[in-house]
């Protein structure tokens, strides 16, 4: 009897996209940053929960504005140049308002733009990231590579920027700004490292309104991008009203869960792990499970979070149904990424991926708005409460998504 024939080891990713990856933690651990200080000085300034939620209205709105003209530069332009200067532009805007912190001229117009800028840039560089890495890596080796990237960017996000977010407002407006002025910056740095052109292909020349139509026909033609895409958008729109107010739900010692910033940035750590397990464990639970059952799953998961910050506001009640909502959300991050990168064809990815985030992200500054407005009329938690019914319907998405989806 002949022994058993041990199981290959999968193909390495290679240098560029370890040089790639590198940049976006850098990148990623200086969005976690900026998205959680900012708002945070926003709190130091005012205690009205829609201003507050305006930060994140500000951040989210560049999606909507610019998605479409970053699709068609993304399709024209070197993908890496266009990561490279936006990073670049990201560490210069804070460079500037860590002056301004110094001088003690911080102000809630001047957070708003620091956000909207920085949102710009991230359209740029978020789009080019997803649309770089079909270029650099194998078919069959993007669920691995994106489970990297997504693991990485909620644990910098999240489970390193929650914490250090934290201990570093408590320094000052200015450590808390410079450090992700600089880690931007470093990010920038790293892909110099990697060689070689990344602009796509390109058949001949088209003007820019039929490149638009080009990308907006695909994603309105193709019934399994369509699907995910509503489905998607409609996600994005209740979990930016519910972090949107999230934070006046849970920091203060009038508030529901009566934390400070140290203790709001630990609760985020934990929703982290979750998420970043979510990631990694992604390949496995596709073995299992069909994405229809996987994606209707979360959307339930998530649906009983928000209920649980209703009903339940206790730090340690919350804190478990975080962990469950983000671990369910990693999984289907993952599964979401790889089937929009399978089913657009490389010439055709910026276009198709910015018309596609039009809805999917562009879906957050209104989600930030209302629930900004709902809560400051009602309440956080009667807010959360009409998130966790208006979730339900999403699931009439989800069941639809066919099984070999992912295949």
């Amino acid at each position: 009897m002949s022994a058993a024939t041990p199981p290959a080891s999968p193909a390495p990713l290679g240098r560029p996209f370890a040089w790639l990856w590198g940049s976006a933690t850098f990148s990623n651990l200086a969005d976690g940053l900026a998205l959680l200080v900012l708002p945070l000085l926003a709190l130091s300034l005012t205690d009205s929960p829609s201003l507050i939620a305006g930060v994140s209205t500000a951040f989210t709105l560049p999606w909507l504005l610019f998605g479409l003209v970053a699709g068609l530069v993304i399709d024209r332009v070197d993908r890496r140049r266009i990561i490279l200067y936006a990073n670049f532009a990201r560490g210069a805007v804070l460079a500037v308002i860590c002056g301004a912190a110094l001088a003690g001229e911080l102000s809630l117009p001047l957070l708003y733009a620091v956000a909207f800028l920085l949102g710009s840039a991230e359209t740029f560089a978020d789009l080019s990231g997803s649309a770089l890495v079909p270029m650099i890596v194998s078919t069959g080796n993007l669920s691995r590579a994106n489970s990297r990237f997504e693991g990485t960017r909620v644990a910098m996000n999240n489970f390193v920027g929650g914490p250090l977010a934290g201990a570093l407002i408590t320094l000052g407006a200015v450590a808390a700004l410079s450090v992700p002025a600089a880690l931007y910056l470093l990010s920038a740095l790293t892909l110099f490292a990697i060689r070689g052109a990344y602009a796509s292909p390109r058949s001949g020349p088209m003007s820019l309104r039929a490149d638009v139509r080009e990308g907006v026909t695909v994603v309105w033609r193709d019934p399994l991008i369509r699907l995910i895409v509503v489905m998607a958008g409609t996600l994005n729109l209740l979990h930016a009203a519910f972090m949107a107010v999230f934070i006046v739900y849970a920091v203060g010692q009038t508030a529901a869960l009566g934390l400070s910033e140290i203790g709001y940035g630990t609760l985020l750590t934990v929703s982290a792990v979750g998420a970043v397990l979510g990631a990694l464990a992604s390949s496995r639970v596709e073995r299992h499970w069909s994405p229809a059952v996987i994606l209707t799953t979360s959307v339930l998961i998530n649906a009983v979070f928000f209920v649980v910050c209703a009903l339940v506001p206790n730090v340690f009640a919350v804190g478990a149904a975080f962990f469950a909502s983000t671990f369910a959300t990693g999984i289907v991050n993952v599964i979401i990424v790889t089937i929009r990168q399978k089913a657009i064809p490389t010439h055709l990815m910026g276009r198709v991926l910015a018309a596609a985030r039009l809805v999917v992200f562009g879906t957050r500054p209104l989600g930030a708005l209302l629930g900004g407005l709902l809560a400051g009329a009602s309440s956080p938690r009667t807010l959360f409460l009409v998130l966790a019914v208006a979730s339900l319907p999403v699931m009439l998405l989800t069941v639809r998504v066919p099984g070999d989806a992912n295949s």
